[in-house]
C-alpha cells in the first residue's frame, strides 16, 4: 500500500486501478504439458500418442480450442480429490475410431473452489501381448 500512496501522491492522481491480463497462449501450453506428461506417466509413452497436443507444446496454437477447454462453472470439490484424473473413450467410427482420454485438471487442487479443465488427449492402441 505504500507503493500505491507514493503513485498517487507523485502523480497527483485520486486513484489507481491495476491491469491484469490473461496469458492464454502459456496457459493452453502449460495445460497440454502437465496433461501429457500425466498421460505419459499414467499409461506410458507408447500408449500415448499425442497428435493432439504436442503440437500445441511447441507453440502451434491452431487447434488449441479443439482440445483444452474449460468447465463454465467452478469445481468445488473435496481436499482428497486428485488434481487431475482421466477417462478414456472410444470415439464413434464416423470421428475415425480411435482412443482418447478425457483429462480433468484443477490448478491450485488445495483450494476449495477453482477452475476445471478439460484436456483432450489421442491414444495409441492397446495390444496385449501374447507370450
Amino acid at each position: 500500500m505504500n507503493s500505491i500512496d507514493a503513485v498517487i501522491s507523485a502523480h497527483n492522481v485520486d486513484t489507481v486501478a491495476t491491469v491484469h491480463s490473461l496469458q492464454h497462449v502459456e496457459l493452453a501450453r502449460l495445460l497440454a504439458k502437465a496433461a501429457y506428461g500425466f498421460m505419459v506417466g499414467e499409461l506410458g509413452i507408447h500408449r500415448v500418442k499425442g497428435s493432439y497436443l504436442l503440437p500445441i507444446i511447441f507453440g502451434d496454437m491452431s487447434s488449441a480450442g479443439l482440445y483444452i477447454g474449460s468447465f463454465d462453472e467452478m469445481a468445488i470439490t473435496d481436499t482428497g480429490d486428485p488434481a487431475l484424473s482421466y477417462q478414456s473413450y472410444r470415439l464413434p467410427s464416423s470421428l475415425g475410431g480411435g482412443e482418447i482420454a478425457v483429462i480433468i485438471m484443477r490448478l491450485l487442487p488445495h483450494m476449495k473452489e477453482n477452475p476445471a479443465y478439460i484436456v483432450l488427449c489421442d491414444l495409441h492402441e492397446k495390444h496385449n501381448d501374447i507370450i
